[in-house]
């Protein structure tokens, strides 16, 4: 029974990230937008367009580090576009936007469920969070990848402090309050914003008993 619903909540979520992604998908056509994607990506290929990648990523974490915020995560993920689809081709940095978002999409889901353990609720929480047009901006402007990303590694963080809240044994405990260390820092490396998250966590574990009704 268990293993049933295991499958049944990874086909949700993956069906959950696949809407996502239908929904947003118009968004891969997109060029450049004429606001911050020309200042702080097309005019540094010194950073995104080096001969190698390796040039590329000594370029963003050692030579021009820091240029604005510390979003290195945000960065390398650009350098890795610009040797997979080109570094003048738009859509290719619009379309793993769009990814992006139809994987917080799915964490969203998880996390819901992970909290109230009520699938039904995890599942209308997703679907009325599926057409919000809040998600417009981050998944149609190329500067809002850091966005996705640290609402992606933020809600992993969340998840494994859930997780550890409900393990029964101290080791579990400790492997999933050590992946919560990793993942907030992962989200910090995404997007400074992410500073408030051990405050979302403590907040959580103070509600965890009740957000299970």
């Amino acid at each position: 029974m268990a293993c049933v619903t295991r499958f049944r909540v990874a086909v949700t979520a993956a069906l959950i990230g696949m809407a996502a992604f239908q929904i947003h998908r118009v968004c891969a056509t997109y060029d450049f937008l004429n606001y911050d994607d020309g200042r702080v990506l097309v005019d540094h290929p010194e950073l995104y367009n080096q001969a190698t990648l390796g040039q590329s990523l000594k370029a963003i974490g050692v030579t021009y580090f820091p240029r604005e915020e510390p979003l290195l995560l945000r960065d390398l993920s650009w350098a890795v576009d610009s040797r997979i689809f080109g570094f003048g081709n738009p859509h290719g940095f619009h379309a793993v936007n769009v990814l992006w978002h139809a994987a917080v999409m799915a964490l969203f889901f998880l996390f819901v469920l992970q909290l109230t353990r009520r699938y039904g609720v995890a599942l209308l929480a997703a679907g009325l969070a599926l057409p919000l047009a809040i998600h417009v901006e981050p998944v149609a402007w190329i500067m809002g990848r850091k966005d996705l990303m640290v609402t992606a590694f933020g809600l992993l963080m969340l998840i494994a402090v859930a997780r550890m809240l409900d393990s029964p044994t101290r080791r579990r405990q400790l492997v999933y309050y050590v992946a919560s260390l990793l993942l907030l820092g992962l989200a910090l490396v995404s997007k400074i914003s992410a500073i408030v998250l051990p405050l979302v966590a403590m907040l959580l574990a103070l509600l965890h008993n009740h957000l299970r009704g």
